[in-house]
């Protein structure tokens, strides 16, 4: 069973669950278990169960209470618990980290495609996505097979910048907004960010650009990878143009790196534009492979070199 090292207080929980009820169920759909609460996601029997006591959103089986994927990773992060999520989170940390102190940073990600429908007839076939195969942060494309290639990618790092002026007045707009894990339809909902004060990082990167006119900023959807070790993960963020510079714009993860003791926030305040670790694709989201004119899952295996 898995534990915490601190006991959470009725505080800190009642805040979690606040948090998950601004969130309309009809945007749920109850599939975890409590098992798979308790064995994917490291949340213990008696934390869920205060958690219950205080009016955590669920739904029933019949029996047992079921939960939202979404649901329990937030809990899991918000509470600290060494969740795959958590785990997640540090290595996003180690990433900012590295591109602070690597002038030019370079990384090598295997990236394999799995089929999203086993069993079809037929062979599979993928489909890169083109800004990965054409990518100008790409020095070397290797394919391994009709499921796997291979990228090395070079970004600049090795910078400290940050925004002042109306681009940090731009920014602090999002400085009372919590991050949060939310189902796809909220993430292009203004209206449901501004009321509750809840974002993920592609609705906290539209809103910064749906805003940048008002102070006269030039900004712009970014959409890539997050070069974190030993998985990269997608990633959406703003970019604004500073003196012709397009500079990244991510001040939620970095809040909440802050908040969460990751990264020093003297340090990294959410007005710093990270270097060395967004890897931008587009500006769009997509699909990095399809199958068949479908989204494939993918694994972003990543390492030095």
């Amino acid at each position: 069973m898995a534990s915490v090292d601190v006991v959470p207080t009725d505080e800190a929980l009642a805040i979690v669950v606040a948090r998950a009820r601004r969130i309309p169920d009809r945007y749920r759909t109850f599939t975890e278990s409590r098992e798979s609460a308790r064995r994917l996601h490291r949340m213990p029997d008696e934390l869920l169960d205060r958690l219950l006591a205080l009016g955590f959103p669920h739904g029933t089986d019949g029996t047992e209470p079921t939960f939202y994927t979404n649901d329990l990773r937030n809990a899991c992060e918000e509470l600290g618990l060494p969740s795959p999520q958590r785990s997640a989170i540090m290595l996003m940390g180690a990433a900012l980290e590295a591109g602070a102190r690597e002038t030019v940073v370079r990384r090598t990600v295997d990236l394999h495609a799995r089929c999203p429908a086993p069993g079809h007839d037929g062979d599979c076939g993928f489909t890169l996505a083109p800004s990965l195969a054409s990518n100008n942060r790409v020095t070397r494309f290797t394919p391994m097979s009709a499921a796997h290639c291979r990228l090395t990618v070079e970004l600049p790092g090795g910078r400290v910048s940050q925004f002042t002026g109306a681009h940090r007045e731009l920014l602090a707009e999002l400085d009372d907004v919590h991050f949060a894990r939310l189902p796809h339809a909220l993430a292009d909902d203004p209206g449901f960010l501004r009321d509750a004060k809840l974002a993920d990082c592609q609705s906290g990167a539209r809103f910064l650009v749906e805003r940048a006119a008002s102070y006269g900023v030039s900004a712009r959807m970014a959409f890539g990878i997050l070069l974190t070790q030993p998985f990269s993960n997608t990633h959406a963020w703003a970019e604004l143009d500073v003196g012709g510079e397009w500079l990244v714009a991510d001040p939620l993860s970095l809040a909440v790196l802050a908040r969460w003791g990751v990264l020093d926030p003297a340090a990294w305040p959410p007005c710093r534009s990270p270097h060395g670790s967004h890897w931008k694709l587009g500006e769009g989201v997509e699909a990095l492979v399809r199958h068949g004119g479908r989204p494939a899952p993918v694994s972003l295996i990543t390492r030095h070199g």
